[in-house]
């Protein structure tokens, strides 16, 4: 396990996004492994490079592995399968019209379990014909299978998909212990093997999963890698992609989600877990981030308070297109003082979770509260000396006088509790004169800028 550690902080740890868990793994060149599901559901990797190979140096060996909690067999696939696999299409380009698939395999299936290898041919993106073969019991020795394609393709494919899985996928049931040892897989009938279906196993990529240390993801465990060098500051930050699934028969995408706080698993509905002490009535959340996205949809940030375990705040802020790093910031101003707060980002929107939006990217990093700053990003607005802004409570006037040097692009926000800017005035002279006695009675943030840059807030009531 590899570790890297920097500074801490104490509402919102790593805010930075420096420090990260790095746990390496392999997958066979040109598959999709179980070893990104078993990471996040915290089982062993039970997808593994066997130097007890038939042939060559390498093969592939598969494993169903669990816990009390969870049974998750090991599988690979030479591209992205979701549903029936009579649906399944896509995955290596083939010449010929192969007649059947053969290979070698040792096993340890436990009783009442079975392996599977399937086998799906599509031609211009749609599948022409899907094969199945079971294998049951032990095999202590190389022993050769063959797969028939039977009935024949009916017309030649112009690309195939290859699994196997450990256990009884078709049921979803696995036994753990499971095991299938895979190497010098073939078709049949063909004058040359597709190069990308690497049925030898003898080409194997490196990866590392990552775990962001303190933040949680979707899935609590992150093995797609979220950690870029494209940072606002340091070394790292986090970077968010959207998922296309299947909900109940209908696609769509999801954004993808870290968060200081999570929900337990198998709980619906429930209450947030986590988040970190925070007992305050006035502060900021502020952070850098990019956002990229195809087709109009927009990122989203929020800030969730809580006190005895309940939600008692909420404020949020939408992230629209930005190539270059933007900064942003959420109000937190409670109506009473929270002992718990969990800030969350987001890729889309909720209501952008739809097959119209074509995918998107969110860059984020630094985040921080204005009165805990991080070293390596923003600085905390500090006050200078001979600010005045008064009266306070106010009712219909609120003034600031401009200390002497500081007439120029000088400008006063007020912002309510929900992030909004609901009243905006430039200087003109040594004082800024605000009328308020039209916005609604409460507490507002007042922000000073100068030349853009934040130097002052503070917080005002509206009576």
């Amino acid at each position: 396990m590899l570790s890297t550690w920097a500074f801490a902080q104490t509402t919102l740890p790593n805010g930075n996004f420096e420090n990260w868990t790095s746990i390496p793994y392999r997958e066979p060149t040109g598959y999709e492994t179980s070893n990104r599901e078993v990471y996040r559901q915290q089982l062993p990797f039970n997808c593994e490079r066997s130097t007890d190979a038939y042939h060559g140096s390498y093969a592939v060996k598969l494993t169903t592995v669990g816990n009390a909690t969870d049974t998750m067999f090991g599988y690979i696939v030479n591209t992205q399968a979701e549903g029936d696999p009579n649906t399944w299409h896509g995955g290596a380009p083939v010449s010929g019209t192969p007649t059947a698939l053969r290979g070698y395999y040792k096993s340890d299936i436990k009783a009442g379990d079975t392996a599977w290898i399937i086998m799906a041919f599509s031609k211009n993106g749609q599948n022409i014909g899907t094969y199945l073969h079971k294998l049951t019991g032990q095999q202590t020795t190389y022993t050769l299978f063959t797969l028939s394609l039977q009935p024949a393709l009916s017309q030649t494919p112009d690309s195939v998909m290859l699994a196997a899985v450990s256990s009884n996928a078709m049921e979803e049931n696995g036994i753990a212990g499971s095991m299938l040892l895979l190497d010098s897989v073939s078709l049949v009938g063909i004058a040359a093997q597709p190069a990308a279906l690497n049925g030898d196993f003898e080409s194997w990529a490196d990866n590392l999963a990552e775990e962001l240390l303190g933040w949680y993801t979707d899935d609590s465990r992150q093995i797609t890698s979220i950690r870029t060098t494209d940072a606002y500051k340091g070394n790292y930050a986090v970077v968010l992609g959207t998922n296309l699934e299947d909900h109940d028969g209908i696609m769509r995408l999801r954004g993808n989600r870290i968060s200081t706080g999570y929900y337990p698993r198998d709980c619906n509905p429930c209450d947030q877990m986590g988040g970190y002490p925070f007992s305050s009535n006035l502060d900021t959340v502020c952070f850098w981030y990019k956002y990229t996205a195809k087709s109009g949809s927009q990122g989203q940030a929020w800030v969730n308070l809580k006190k005895n375990g309940t939600n008692m705040f909420g404020n949020n802020v939408y992230l629209t297109n930005s190539p270059n790093w933007q900064y942003a910031e959420i109000v937190v101003m409670p109506p009473q003082t929270p002992d718990t707060l969990v800030f969350e980002a987001q890729t889309l929107r909720w209501d952008d979770s739809l097959l119209m939006y074509d995918g998107a990217t969110l860059i984020i990093d630094e985040v921080q509260l204005k009165s805990q700053p991080l070293h390596t990003g923003l600085l905390r607005a500090t006050a200078v000396n001979g600010w005045n802004i008064y009266p306070n409570p106010v009712r219909e006037t609120l003034t600031l006088e401009i200390p002497s040097g500081h007439t120029q692009s000088i400008r006063v926000k007020l912002i309510n509790t929900m992030g909004q800017t609901v009243l905006e005035q430039a200087a003109s002279e040594s004082a800024i004169r605000m009328e308020v006695r039209s916005l609604k009675r409460g507490i507002y943030l007042y922000a000073i800028e100068e030349a853009g840059d934040l130097i002052q807030t503070g917080k005002v009531i509206l009576e």
